[in-house]
């Protein structure tokens, strides 16, 4: 984690959000619902692409994290929006859309991306405590 790198999201903020935007949006839609007895890879892929999200969303919104829940919680939402609309009526989303696996879809994402957005804000204050120091 280099200051460098936050301070080059906040010098494209724009294109940075966008890009989130883009990928919270895919990655909600293709990614669901979450079975972690098949396809093994794909979710550790998914957790190393949500480990970026997050660290782009904290280099935006490091001093409010309320607003980086939310926009996770949206994006989420949209892009499982997207894949239900894409396969409505075909029987394997008949079959994974329930309410159980919604909720733990829109619960479990955010709360992933809050965990790892909570971590890097407490390896970012040691490392300023330690330079301080």
């Amino acid at each position: 984690m280099n200051t460098t790198d936050f301070e080059r999201i906040n010098r494209n903020r724009k294109k940075i959000f966008t890009f989130t935007l883009i990928w919270m949006v895919l990655l909600g839609g293709l990614l669901f619902p979450i079975k972690f007895v098949q396809f093994i890879p794909i979710y550790i892929g998914m957790l190393v692409a949500y480990f970026y999200i997050a660290y782009m969303l904290f280099g935006l919104y490091e001093k409010r994290p309320l607003v980086m829940i939310f926009y996770a919680f949206i994006f989420n939402s949209i892009g499982l929006l997207w894949r239900v609309l894409l396969e409505w009526g075909e029987y394997s989303m008949i079959r994974d859309l329930t309410i159980l696996n919604v909720m733990i879809y829109l619960i479990s994402i955010p709360l992933y991306i809050t965990l790892v957005y909570l971590v890097i804000q407490r390896l970012i204050g040691r490392n300023q405590n330690k330079v301080h120091s």
